[in-house]
């Protein structure tokens, strides 16, 4: 066993020897040190960032009209303590005015003169506020504080409530607290849009996933590979394997222990580097995350299915270049495999499931993982459409839901965009009333064409119902549940119930007038029925 011993040896103190290994141990303490003065910085701060504008449009419209003194009070005590030339501003935009050579109002320009009310001293007033006092937890003790006694956080803290009173759906709820990232304590841009909690949630985890699927899971791998790549073919070159095979043992020994050795100074790598990153990330972070240690035997077997390769090409071929470029192919063959799965797994596999099922007139409407709504076809046994699709996105569908005195079918699909957020051309419920047909002489839902699907390849693309418009839903809506024969639409700005006696006098205006839509006589269908 000592001869294999001093193979295995041997081949370590090689791969120690390499000058490019020690110039990547170099680089990765160098990335190591720049790394870690970054971190957060942390301050008790209530005023605004452009972050915590949620509605800008609506923003600016508000405070417009209510320099002209129209809107709630609430509304208006805020924009009597915007800056004179903001003010202006918001005038010429409401006046139309802002195109011509006026520049728009961003985000971050309302965050700024907002910031000049929360630092006022006598925003509130029991007229403007008359809610403010319920707030017995956050409101009531700064407001019956003695201004004279209360510090500059406190009565910050104050006008920033007061402003999410008068701004419930346009602005983020204060945190009360305000997070940068910094470098070696000095703050890098704005502050962050998200808690601590939702770092914890959300980001860290791919955040970190990035880092080692793209930093170790690829290039230190690679690195590896070519480091170690000479490792096989120098042993078998014939003046080597003379000098080796002086005494006699077997050459599938000699392959393993050369094989395992240079596997031993890439764990090493790897595990400083991991290392490292573990204690960076928790002492200047504060993520103590156990799964970059489990990482280590992690990126070991991936090095090991790769060193595999690279090692039978160089006993086969004796060349330390082809075993890279064959490590090479092989990664881009595993990394084209991995992209087709996970391109195709969603929607062969994930979206057709099914996400809801009900039963409503007799039909059998479910909505699966992709968002679409569809219609059991007894005649061909397959999930039918059952509206258009606005897209071929995945979707976020409410419904279906049932207004039963109206003998309507409602459902409303919301896109996802970019990181995760739901798009739309239009808020407008769609509304499949079963008491009429496009005939009018059937008490069946309304057909979309004349003559049903023949084939199967027809039914699976052809919508069942045609839909009317709808009114309208609330802004920052979270979800729409059926609610004493109507519908009750839960927001963060309140829960709104739709009033069904305007329902048709929504869709009416949604015609028109001889074909001409009105849309400033668009009365709201959901009426706000949350308390103060």
């Amino acid at each position: 066993m000592k001869p294999y011993l001093a193979i295995l040896i041997d081949s370590f103190w090689e791969t120690v020897g390499n000058k490019v290994l020690w110039a990547l141990l170099l680089g990765w303490s160098l990335l190591l040190l720049g790394l870690a003065p970054f971190g957060f910085i942390s301050e008790r701060n209530f005023l605004l960032s452009s972050a915590d504008i949620t509605d800008r449009g609506r923003l600016v419209e508000s405070l417009a009209k209510a320099t002209q003194g129209k809107g709630s009070l609430a509304v208006q005590a805020v924009a009597s303590h915007l800056d004179e030339k903001f003010r202006q501003r918001l005038a010429q935009t409401l006046a139309g005015q802002d195109s011509q050579g006026q520049r728009r109002i961003t985000a971050r320009d309302l965050a700024l003169a907002l910031n000049g009310a929360i630092e006022a001293d006598e925003l509130y007033s029991d007229s403007a506020f008359p809610s403010a006092k319920r707030r017995q937890q956050t409101l009531l003790p700064l407001i019956e504080m003695p201004r004279q006694s209360m510090s500059a956080d406190e009565l910050q803290e104050l006008n920033r409530h007061l402003l999410q009173l008068a701004f419930p759906l346009e602005l983020r709820p204060s945190r009360g607290e305000q997070l940068w990232i910094g470098y070696a304590g000095f703050k890098i841009g704005e502050p962050l849009s998200f808690t601590r909690k939702q770092i914890k949630q959300f980001y860290e985890p791919v955040l970190l996933g990035m880092i080692i699927k793209l930093g170790l899971g690829v290039l230190a791998v690679f690195v590896a590979i070519v480091v170690t790549s000479p490792i096989i073919p120098d042993t078998f070159r014939s003046g080597s394997l003379h000098l080796l095979l002086s005494k006699p043992i077997s050459r599938m020994w000699l392959y393993l222990f050369k094989f395992l050795g240079g596997c031993f100074f890439v764990c090493v790598n790897i595990s400083f580097v991991l290392l490292g990153l573990f204690v960076i990330a928790g002492l200047r972070f504060e993520i103590w995350n156990t799964g970059l240690l489990a990482c280590i035997p992690l990126l070991m077997f991936v090095f090991l299915i790769f060193y595999s390769i690279s090692a039978l090409v160089g006993l086969l071929w004796g060349n330390a270049i082809v075993s890279v470029v064959a490590c090479l192919v092989f990664w881009l063959f595993c990394f084209a495999l991995g992209f087709l799965h996970d391109a195709l797994l969603p929607q062969v596999e994930v979206w057709p499931q099914i996400r809801r099922i009900r039963s409503i007139a007799g039909e059998l409407l479910t909505v699966n993982e992709k968002g679409e709504f569809n219609v059991w076809n007894e005649r061909f046994s397959i999930w039918q459409p059952a509206l258009e699709a606005e897209g071929r996105r995945q979707a976020r569908t409410y419904g279906p839901l049932y207004l039963a005195p109206q003998q309507t079918i409602v459902s409303k699909s919301f896109h996802r965009g970019s990181f995760g957020r739901l798009e739309t051309s239009d808020r407008k419920l769609a509304l499949i009333p079963l008491g009429k047909t496009r005939e009018g002489d059937s008490a069946e839902p309304q057909q979309l064409a004349d003559e049903s699907p023949q084939t199967v390849a027809e039914a699976r693309i052809t919508p069942v119902w045609m839909s009317d418009v709808g009114p309208d839903l609330p802004q920052q809506l979270f979800n729409i549940v059926e609610f004493d024969d109507s519908l009750l639409a839960i927001c963060r700005g309140g829960l709104y119930l739709l009033n069904s006696d305007k329902l048709e006098l929504v869709q009416a205006t949604q015609q028109g007038l001889w074909g001409l839509q009105l849309p400033w006589l668009s009365p709201s269908a959901f009426e706000n029925i949350a308390p103060p």
